[in-house]
């Protein structure tokens, strides 16, 4: 993958020039934009700009599952369809086919939801739409001892994550590796289709102040927009 940590909005511009055609794909505003890559089948969120400037060294796989007894990542993936506000991305292996949305829904905010088919009877234990390394530690906002959001500060620039679903998981693996999931433990049917619980990424500007309140109102209008 290739580190934008050091790049601005000029050097994003001719990495997108360098891609191969369709293979890279930019959805954002001016205040929160995400890059999406789908070489080698994959799709990653290869890079984050917030108010205009990357989070350093921040990258993500675009979802992880718990399936059965295996952990699944997105294969075989194409573009379905992309413009600036919006991409969909699609994809399959043996197990299921998978389709990702990410679309601006507010200013500076971006919202990704994934769809899943299965293609045979199984278990969901976990659904992961954030599994990311970041060269900044990462923050946990909590409400009422609620882990309600990941933040990346960096400077006075930053990125809040957060599901939009009351019972998620901020999962800090140290303080570079960090994840937002829930646990449906849902049951499935071949041909079912599933729709996962959204999650919502957005630009801040931090003042470093520590208000949980405060914060869980931030991230509730967020959500509403």
């Amino acid at each position: 993958m290739t580190d934008v940590t050091a790049l601005g909005l000029a050097g994003l511009v001719c990495l997108l020039a360098s891609s191969a055609a369709g293979k890279q794909v930019t959805v954002g505003d001016n205040k929160c934009s995400v890059i999406l890559d789908t070489r080698d089948g994959a799709l990653v969120e290869q890079g984050f700009l917030s108010n205009g400037q990357p989070i350093a060294g921040l990258t993500g796989t675009a979802w992880l599952l718990h399936i059965d007894d295996k952990r699944l990542t997105p294969t075989n993936a194409e573009v379905v369809s992309a413009d600036r506000r919006r991409a969909s991305f699609a994809g399959q292996d043996e197990t299921i086919s998978w389709r990702m949305t990410y679309e601006v829904t507010g200013p500076g905010r971006i919202t990704k939801t994934l769809t899943i088919t299965p293609k045979r009877d199984l278990l969901l234990s976990w659904v992961y739409l954030w599994d990311a390394n970041s060269a900044v530690r990462t923050a946990v906002a909590q409400a009422h001892e609620q882990g309600i959001a990941a933040f990346y500060r960096y400077g006075k620039r930053g990125l809040f994550v957060s599901l939009d679903f009351p019972y998620s998981k901020v999962l800090v693996r140290d303080e570079t590796q960090s994840a937002v999931a829930y646990p449906p433990h849902v049951s499935l049917r071949d041909g079912e289709t599933y729709e996962c619980h959204s999650l919502t990424f957005g630009a801040t500007m931090l003042t470093g102040e520590k208000d949980p309140d405060r914060v869980a109102a931030f991230i509730a209008a967020a959500r509403r927009g």
